[in-house]
């Protein structure tokens, strides 16, 4: 019986199937057990659920000394951070493409979408990294349903201030922050503004 099976129909573990497979974790870890060994093999070559157990758990042991007894390849460390780190950019980039959409009221990427991207920058960077800013702003504005934002254009117009900056400090030379921001000014006729902008992005990518 496979363990998917066992935890669908959790009634056919028994309390000597759960004593005896604590038993297991003990012995594989070379602990001491309640049982004695030879009563531990009886139940496990007699018990379907036991014996499949058995076998997943000596696949995980096996697994667990061959990763402890591998030595890392050389700047494997240093590979696996440039990889986080690219992520973390990519990541960005696209948090700052969502505040975009929403200044320009565009339909942009579903909550679900966001919401899935959230939990990958926590995985890759920690709760605390996204507590600091501009994190936990923009994290917090790209989640904030159409509904509770302020009404009006001049709510509008702080809400919009409000997610340029952030987009622009999370992806300062990317090309989409910066043309949705020049246009945006254009569009609000802050055109001396918009020229101000384009001038600094240019000095930027040199």
């Amino acid at each position: 019986m496979s363990m998917t099976l066992e935890r669908v129909r959790p009634a056919l573990l028994t309390d000597e199937c759960r004593a005896s497979r604590q038993d297991l974790c003990r012995l594989a870890v070379g602990g001491v057990t309640q049982w004695h060994v030879a009563d531990l093999a009886r139940h496990a070559r007699g018990c379907r659920p036991c014996a499949a157990w058995v076998d997943g758990l000596a696949v995980a042991v096996g697994w667990l000394e061959r990763m402890g007894a591998a030595t890392p390849s050389a700047g494997l460390e240093d590979l696996a951070e440039s990889a986080r780190q690219a992520l973390l950019r990519e990541l960005a980039a696209r948090l700052a493409r969502d505040l975009l959409d929403d200044v320009a009221r565009a339909p942009g990427r579903p909550r679900a979408a966001r919401q899935v991207d959230a939990r990958r920058l926590l995985a890759l960077a920690g709760a605390r990294a996204l507590r600091s800013e501009p994190w936990r702003s923009a994290l917090r504005l790209a989640h904030l349903p159409p509904r509770l934002r302020p009404p009006g254009e001049d709510a509008h117009s702080v809400f919009r201030g409000v997610a340029l900056r952030l987009a622009s400090r999370l992806d300062p030379l990317g090309l989409d922050v910066a043309l949705g921001h020049i246009a945006i000014l254009e569009r609000t006729g802050q055109r001396a503004q918009a020229q101000r902008e384009a001038e600094r992005m240019l000095s930027l990518v040199g």
